[in-house]
């Protein structure tokens, strides 16, 4: 664990080994236990990270700094429980136009691509880009692809795609460069509610495949 200042009112916590779900157990505490030091306003957590910020005015920096430096994984438990949560696709057609341009990168069916991608628990390992954005763990191989060479203005919102070697949803339009291969009519985020997004790092994500097709934006 490293631990050095990130800029006049902030700190970064890293940790020097790749990203898997028990180090993003560890983050969850290392979380828990910051926001519970006098003065701290916010943590956040990255792939290997945590951002830790505090007021600027009030707060005792060198005094964070060493409770930083004190914790141990032990020190404080009561994460919430991981939770599993399923999201339905409709795979290929007008809902997933890149899913044939990955199965001929890959030399596989496009059914194959669907079996591979779907029907696996993937880690959330943190949120960023945008409101709800996932980014996920465990793309098997077989399916890393790398992103378009010209990303798009407009990704709709709901799809599902591959990215190099990540996958995972657009809660939102946005652009994007991604591969999609897919498309669910679930809402991901809500902003009026509070947490606007149900899933934190440390839950999973599962795909699961909806039989036909289905065009979304009719």
């Amino acid at each position: 664990m490293e631990l050095y200042s990130y800029g006049d009112h902030a700190a970064m916590i890293a940790f020097n080994e790749p990203a898997h779900l028990e180090l993003t157990h560890r983050l969850l505490q290392l979380r828990t236990y910051a926001l519970q030091i006098p003065g701290v306003i916010n943590a956040l957590i990255g792939y290997t990270t945590v951002l830790v910020e505090w007021d600027p005015v009030s707060a005792d920096p060198e005094m964070i700094m060493q409770d930083l430096r004190d914790w141990r994984s032990e020190d404080i438990q009561g994460n919430r429980p991981s939770r599993h949560w399923q999201i339905p696709v409709f795979y290929g057609g007008t809902n997933g136009p890149d899913l044939n341009h990955v199965a001929k990168y890959h030399h596989i069916t496009p059914g194959e691509v669907i079996a591979l991608h779907s029907r696996r628990p993937y880690p959330i390992y943190c949120l960023g880009f945008s409101l709800g954005f996932a980014y996920l763990g465990g793309l098997p191989e077989t399916l890393h692809t790398p992103r378009r060479t010209s990303p798009r203005i407009r990704v709709p919102k709901g799809s599902v795609a591959i990215g190099g070697h990540q996958t995972g949803v657009y809660p939102s339009d946005s652009p994007g460069g991604w591969h999609i291969i897919g498309r669910t009519p679930i809402q991901l985020t809500n902003p009026a509610h509070e947490p606007p997004v149900s899933y934190i790092p440390g839950d999973t994500i599962e795909f699961v495949p909806v039989q036909g097709l289905q065009d979304l934006n009719s």
